[in-house]
């Protein structure tokens, strides 16, 4: 008579313990533009010849009085002319704190070349930054949103 070899069972947390070690070993945290997508986007915004426009934009983050209330900002011939609170109206202090396009896309250049840029998004008709996320401390981390850009005449 054959005895029965009784079976332990086997646990499966190692294996999976380890499978998930190399998962998520494997895995690499999203990449940041090194700059040569933001070149290319600022090439093709530059080619639109847009020099006057307005857009809203928002900051998310970085611990700041604005933070989350949408901001009109007015350029006209590259340079802020007008910003003002969407919500209220109101102006938005110092016209020299809110930024061109181009300012944006010189803010993530340098964003790319410290290696804080998360991620740069652009819009698909006018090749402008319409989100720029930025990596750092609770105080320096956050997001650039730009939405509603208008051409002006």
């Amino acid at each position: 008579m054959l005895a029965h070899r009784r079976r332990v069972p086997r646990r499966p947390f190692p294996v999976l313990a380890a499978l998930a070690l190399l998962a998520a070993a494997s895995c690499k945290a999203p990449t940041a533009d090194d700059g040569t997508q933001l070149a290319l986007h600022r090439t093709q915004w530059e080619a639109h010849g847009i020099t006057s426009y307005q857009f809203d934009y928002l900051v998310t983050g970085f611990f700041i009085a604005w933070e989350g209330r949408h901001i009109r900002i007015v350029v006209r011939g590259d340079t802020v002319n007008a910003a003002t609170f969407v919500d209220t109206g109101e102006p938005a202090g110092s016209l020299t704190t809110w930024p061109t396009i181009d300012e944006l896309f010189d803010q993530a250049q340098r964003a790319a070349a410290a290696g804080t840029l998360r991620d740069a998004r652009f819009d698909a008709q006018l090749d402008y930054p319409s989100e720029i996320d930025l990596a750092g401390p609770p105080d320096a981390s956050g997001s650039l949103i730009v939405t509603q850009l208008q051409p002006l005449p």
